[in-house]
């Protein structure tokens, strides 16, 4: 899947007014979920199946975005991916991803 694509999706988080950690389960799922969910993967019957090596790229504390990498495994392999998570709405604790994998 050596494609370039962008993805943006929105999630409710329930756990308190942190942003959610770049392993933590509500961002791996919603990462899954995107990936699953977009046109060209589908038409591909390719399927997401984990995220591993995840490391945080950084926290900009001021603007609370989190960026983070990680290998995309999948049924046609695996790939480097970037993500990143910030506030939609911090007062109702929804927040989006943003992805792209990388070559």
């Amino acid at each position: 899947m050596a494609v370039f694509f962008g993805l943006i999706a929105l999630q409710l988080f329930f756990g308190g007014k942190t942003l959610p950690s770049c392993e933590q389960s509500e961002t791996t799922k919603l990462v899954g979920q995107i990936i699953n969910d977009l046109p060209l993967v589908k038409a591909a019957n390719v399927q997401y199946v984990s995220l591993k090596n995840i490391t945080e790229q950084g926290h900009n504390k001021e603007a609370d975005i989190r960026s983070c990498s990680a290998t995309l495994v999948s049924t046609a392999g695996e790939d480097n991916l970037q993500y990143s998570l910030k506030w939609q709405n911090k007062k109702d604790g929804t927040f989006y991803v943003e992805a792209r994998i990388v070559n």
